[in-house]
């Protein structure tokens, strides 16, 4: 399943760098960004479940502060995706952390 939510984030940010062609430095922050967060997500499955579970919360997190960041900056997507995502990233992060607690 990791595998295909990674292969699926590949295919979007090529087709968004073949369909916008966006500039070249946006295009290396968006990679990066999906490199780290799909390092947080594999290593939250290869780690023990309660650690992992950790991990997962800490990339949802930082995918809300991601979010936020880009619509700071009103970048990349569009204002009402960021406002939406970032609001769920960040909410699923503290269901993560209670169910933790």
């Amino acid at each position: 399943m990791a595998a295909v939510a990674v292969t699926l984030a590949a295919a979007a940010l090529g087709w968004s760098a073949i369909g916008h062609t966006p500039h070249p430095s946006t295009l290396r922050v968006q990679a990066l960004g999906m490199v780290g967060f799909a390092a947080l997500g594999l290593a939250g499955l290869a780690v023990d479940p309660d650690l992992g579970l950790y991990l997962v919360a800490t990339g949802w997190l930082l995918h809300g502060v991601w979010d936020f960041v880009h619509l700071k900056l009103d970048r990349v997507v569009p204002r009402s995706y960021a406002e939406w995502c970032g609001v769920l990233d960040v909410l699923t992060a503290g269901q993560l952390l209670l169910l933790a607690w």
